[in-house]
């Protein structure tokens, strides 16, 4: 058994067809498939149920595939740590970030980042939580960031300090500030249900934001118009800035013209990191999150 088998065996289950897999991985399909027959013959038992243009792993592979993930990660892993110390000046990191506020975080400290580490390249990939969690255990990034914690028992979190959720951003130019004089109000508290019959900009469903957003909308009672769903807060920013629709901003998001108003319930939110369990960072990689921590107001970066 070999690291080239286990990948083999890997993609065959990702991808769930033969041929497909061996797209991925540059070889014929004969081969792969006398690659996967051998290795079954000498392990003694059957890795995959085989359906009609699909291949579903048995028991005993979801066993197999669970260890052959493993080693190929701490591969990766020790050869990404090599790489590291062979030369420190050049690289990529593979990171995971949310759509909505990952974004923005990854904006505010690439050129810091760069500047230290002009040779080193950022591979990102976009997702929610969940789906950012199953691109770290197989090893596709190497760390991830998200408006919310990690569950997996296999992964480890780096939690910032909680700022308060979400405001209620209305543009200045909206007539809705005239009706209601919420230039006066402009910080405070402000009922969300005077608004149930309002268009509103919300940020996509499958994101925490929205989730947050959502209870804003239970604790008023409230079925709200939407008006647009947004993948970027910037995005939503601006359309709350140029149209009649009121939408949710974090509170340091929001600037002229757009005015911001507390909510009921009180949330609050922290920015996290999260990575494999026992994880060794590369010194490029410590100092990207110490970025991270700090464009959070939280410097510690002891606990790495």
């Amino acid at each position: 058994m070999d690291f080239k088998q286990l990948n083999y065996i890997v993609t065959i289950a990702k991808e769930q067809n033969i041929t497909h897999a061996a797209e991925k991985l540059y070889i014929t399909r004969s081969a792969l498939n006398y690659s996967l027959l051998n290795l079954e013959k000498e392990l003694g038992v059957q890795l995959f149920t085989r359906l009609p243009g699909k291949l579903i792993p048995t028991y005993a592979g979801e066993l197999y595939l669970e260890k052959a993930q493993q080693i190929l990660n701490q591969y990766h892993e020790l050869n990404h740590i090599m790489s590291g110390l062979a030369d420190s000046s050049h690289g990529r990191i593979n990171l995971g970030i949310t759509v909505a506020g990952g974004q923005q975080n990854l904006m505010d400290i690439f050129p810091a980042f760069h500047q230290r580490y002009p040779f080193f390249s950022l591979k990102l990939v976009e997702g929610n939580v969940k789906f950012l969690e199953k691109k770290l255990l197989d090893g596709t990034i190497d760390l991830a960031w998200s408006g919310s914690a990690s569950t997996d028992p296999m992964l480890d979190n780096i939690i910032t300090r909680p700022n308060s959720a979400l405001c209620l951003a209305v543009s200045r130019d909206n007539p809705l500030v005239r009706q209601y004089h919420l230039e006066e109000m402009e910080g405070e508290y402000v009922d969300l249900s005077l608004f149930k019959d309002e268009m509103f900009i919300t940020m996509n469903k499958d994101t925490f934001v929205r989730a947050i957003i959502d209870s804003y909308f239970n604790y008023a009672g409230i079925h709200p118009n939407i008006l647009m769903q947004c993948s970027r807060l910037d995005m939503a920013a601006h359309f709350i800035a140029n149209t009649r629709a009121i939408g949710f901003l974090p509170p340091e998001r929001s600037a002229p013209p757009i005015l911001c108003f507390k909510l009921k319930p009180d949330l609050e939110i922290s920015q996290t990191i999260f990575f494999r369990k026992g994880q060794i960072f590369t010194e490029a990689e410590k100092y990207l999150i110490h970025l991270f921590l700090e464009n959070q107001r939280l410097a510690d970066f002891k606990n790495l």
